[in-house]
């Protein structure tokens, strides 16, 4: 998906993707809605690699993307994630207790609070 609006009369479009392996968001603007709106989230999805560009991601979309049980790579590049700007995050799920984060370019100061945000997920 990229360079559109959604907004929510969007809500649930992808409820019924539930075999999505993989999906790119690339400079969506979302209005009075969030990214993880677009989905349902007492289905599960088979969605393994997920990339965000030049969007806007909330707690609510990290909490839905840390219950999909089948999520190997999620990559962020220029998102504004919890209001803060992030160049390039990459984090690869290597087992169900182990997450490597990789964060390149100008992201040597990601907060401490945003790294404790994601382990509360």
């Amino acid at each position: 998906m990229c360079d559109f609006s959604i907004d929510n009369s969007n809500v649930k479009t992808f409820s019924n993707l539930t075999n999505l392996k993989e999906l790119n968001v690339h400079s969506i603007k979302f209005q009075n809605i969030y990214f993880s709106d677009l989905f349902c989230t007492s289905q599960k999805y088979n969605i393994k690699r997920l990339e965000f560009n030049k969007i806007k991601i909330f707690k609510r979309d990290l909490i839905f993307i840390a219950n999909l049980e089948h999520i190997k790579e999620l990559k962020f590049l220029i998102c504004d994630i919890y209001q803060e700007t992030y160049q390039n995050i990459k984090m690869l799920f290597i087992t169900k207790f182990y997450i490597e984060l990789r964060y390149y370019g100008g992201d040597e100061n990601i907060s401490e609070e945003f790294i404790q945000s994601l382990k509360d997920v």
